[in-house]
């Protein structure tokens, strides 16, 4: 008499494994994705090496810059300003809101402004 329950506890166990290992790798997906329609792209059209290079290029430069130590301090020099600009518009952002919050005039004044900018569509890029 033998009982077959192990190989279904088995089963479960790398069913519940492959399942985790699915999940794991879902946000990879589209940067696989968009790489694929790159590498057919650039296959398929043919574009010059200035419109739309091949991914090969792209990754040899960006080891060559790695190893040169460039993408090091670009990087950091990039989230540098974006720090320093995100910053920025926070605390203009405040200061201006604090300002007309506190002001009883101000929203009389913006009001031809508001109703100029509500008659143009969402989808016009102008609002």
């Amino acid at each position: 008499m033998s009982v077959q329950a192990a190989p279904i506890a088995t089963t479960s166990t790398a069913r519940r494994a492959l399942g985790r290992l699915a999940w794991t790798l879902v946000p990879a997906a589209p940067f696989v994705i968009v790489t694929l329609i790159w590498i057919m792209a650039t296959e398929i059209l043919s574009p010059s090496k200035e419109t739309l290079p091949p991914v090969t290029d792209v990754l040899a430069s960006i080891k060559e810059l790695a190893l040169s130590g460039q993408l090091a301090t670009n990087v950091v020099a990039s989230l540098y300003r974006l720090l320093l600009g995100s910053i920025l518009g926070i605390v203009t952002g405040l200061i201006g809101g604090v300002i007309v919050g506190l002001t009883v005039s101000w929203p009389s004044h913006l009001i031809p402004l508001w109703s100029f900018s509500t008659r143009f569509p969402a989808s016009s890029g102008c609002r």
